[in-house]
Parts: C-alpha cells; structure tokens; sequence
C-alpha cells in the first residue's frame, strides 16, 4: 500500500472513488475542502493510499497554525465528519497509521478525528486520549418520492405542522438565487443561540464550488409576501444533507420549516437520493433532537477522537480556544481545568 499526498491532477480521481463508497458524504469531497480553505484559510493535507496506482483508500486532513500552536481535524468546522474512506481494511488501517504519526508528532498541538457514523464496516479508531460524543440522526428516503409514502414515513406531529403551514398560507419555493437569503436567517438563527454563525464568504463560493439544481438547492418559504424561512440541501453520492436552515423571527407560529423540510424530501426522493442526512446534535439540544425525530429519522452515536500534546491546551478558556483556533475543534470543553463558558 503505497500513500502520498493529492495532488490536483488527481482531484476528480478522489472524488470517483468516494462515489464509488456507500458511506462517502459530501464532506469528503473536493468541493467541500475548497470551501474550507476559502472559508478559514486552512492547510489540507488529503491522503491517498494506492495499490497497483489504484486508490484504495482516501483521508482528509485539514491543519490549522497560527503563533499559538498547530491542530489537524478530519475534519473542522461544525463537527463534519471525517476519518479514512476505504475499499478495504488494508487502505483503512494504513491511513490510521498516518493520522496516528501526524497526531503523535510533538509539533502537533492536538488533533481530533470525527467519526463518521455512515461507514459499514466502521473505521479503526485512531490514538486518541478524551472523546466527545454526538447523535446522527438520518432519514432512509423511500424509492420514488411518492408524497404518500413520505406522509407515512413521518410522525403525527410533523403532519398536523404541515396542515398548520397550509392553513396559515405558507407557500414554498426553489429559488437557487436566493443563497443571501438562507445566510440572512441562518446568522439572525444562530445569533438567537449564541453561536458562530457560517460566514457570508462561505455562501457565497457555494455556486462557485458546486451545480445549482444538480450538486444544490435553495428553498425559500413565503408568507403573503414576506421571507419566512430558508433551507439549503447539498447532495453528494445519494446523500442529501440538510446543510443549513432557518426561520425568521415572528414566523415561527407559521409552521414554514416544516413546509419546506416535506417538500426537499419529495424532491431528494424523486431525484433518487437514499439518505437524508440530518447532520449531529449534542446532548442538551432537546428541542432540534426532537424536530428530527418527527421526519423518519433514526439515531445513533458517534465520537471525536481527540489528542492532546499541548497540555497548556487544557488551562486555556473556550473563547480562548475558538479564537486561536476559528472553526477547528481543539478538545471537550468539558476536559478544561479551568472553564468559564
């Protein structure tokens, strides 16, 4: 098993490969690493294992360095997932034992590996000292799209929202122009929670990264006249991710979310998509646990594999850490000395 470094005449290779992989998503891909570079002016470092100069095996690598130390995640921003996507346990074993090297090297601060829950068979865990655990929560579309069968599929509760919606005159529409509109509700969104909010610049290379209407769609819901709420689905190797979504303020009685979640599932069905991914929740985030679980969805758990070299890491604050480190994860807060948020 012969590894090496990506190189960019090889890029569309990769992206055959993950294709090729049941539980390849989009953040595996080349599309998403150019938003990530673009995004947080990261260092990606993507593997590939070959045998007979076929690959067999790929891992994405991001790095992250500034005065105050160096950190890898496979991979940062908003827990995607990461680790090795292999044809066989040989490729899978021998891209652990890179990411093992790289995250035992005293030059590395900390590295974290997040699972990725859609492998059958799973990844070998890498060296790791702290984990922190999420719930995956996905949708098994049925063949065909027909709104029946999505009707059948989701819970009591989520069919009277969608009466409600009906009644209250939201209307829902695919508007892929309308990316400005999904970062307007997503930041107004996450501001409510208080946490980081993606960036209008990661937005904006979304159409020059990926397809309107083929790699991506934008669903906007209206009542009368005015923007109530927005969704953006990505797609990747059968896989529709519910990537970012929002309501407005003062809509919520409205029921739009759920208006737009029912129509991009009949639409991801019909054009043949296999899963809905509903992306991770932690533990205390009842509220968006339960929205996914009215759709169909079903739960599971994965980790982050975490290594620490730097133990000064440990002493510093969370805001110290997400400002040093802006979009990587570093360790679990919870494993800080000394916590102040």
């Amino acid at each position: 098993m012969d590894l090496e470094r990506l190189e960019a005449c090889a890029e569309r290779e990769w992206d055959e490969f993950l294709r090729g992989c049941s539980g390849a998503l989009f953040v595996h891909s080349i599309a998403y690493r150019n938003l990530l570079v673009a995004e947080l002016g990261c260092e990606p470092e993507y593997l590939v294992a070959r045998e007979g100069g076929e690959i067999r095996g790929v891992l994405p690598v991001m790095w992250s360095e500034n005065a105050g130390g160096r950190i890898c995640n496979s991979l940062p921003y908003h827990g995607s997932h990461g680790g090795p996507v292999a044809g066989d346990a040989r490729a899978a074993r021998a891209l652990i034992e890179a990411w093992d090297e790289r995250s035992s090297d005293a030059s590395t601060n900390a590295s974290t590996m997040i699972e990725n829950p859609f492998l059958d068979p799973p990844a070998p865990e890498p060296l790791h000292e702290l984990t922190d655990e999420r719930f995956t929560q996905f949708t098994v579309l049925p063949a065909g799209g027909d709104e029946r069968d999505l009707l059948g599929l989701i819970s009591p509760e989520a069919r009277s929202n969608l009466r409600r919606a009906s009644r209250r005159g939201v209307t829902v529409e695919l508007d892929n122009a309308a990316l400005p509109a999904v970062h307007e509700i997503h930041q107004e969104t996450m501001e409510r929670f208080d946490a980081p909010a993606k960036s209008w610049r990661f937005f904006d290379e979304i159409p020059k990264q990926l397809g309107a209407g083929e790699d991506f769609d934008v669903w906007i819901a209206r009542v009368g006249d005015e923007l109530a709420a927005a969704l953006l689905v990505i797609r990747f190797n059968g896989v529709s991710e519910y990537f970012t979504s929002g309501t407005r303020e003062g809509f919520r009685e409205h029921d739009p979310h759920s208006a737009l979640v029912f129509a991009a599932l009949v639409h991801e069905a019909r054009r043949g998509s296999r899963i809905w991914n509903w992306g991770g929740t932690r533990d205390g985030m009842q509220g968006v646990f339960h929205f996914k679980s009215k759709w169909g969805s079903r739960a599971g758990r994965y980790r982050y594999f975490v290594r620490v070299n730097d133990r000064s890491l440990l002493d510093a604050s969370p805001e110290e850490l997400v400002a040093r480190f802006p979009g990587f994860y570093v360790l679990p807060f919870a494993a800080l000395r000394t916590r102040t948020a």
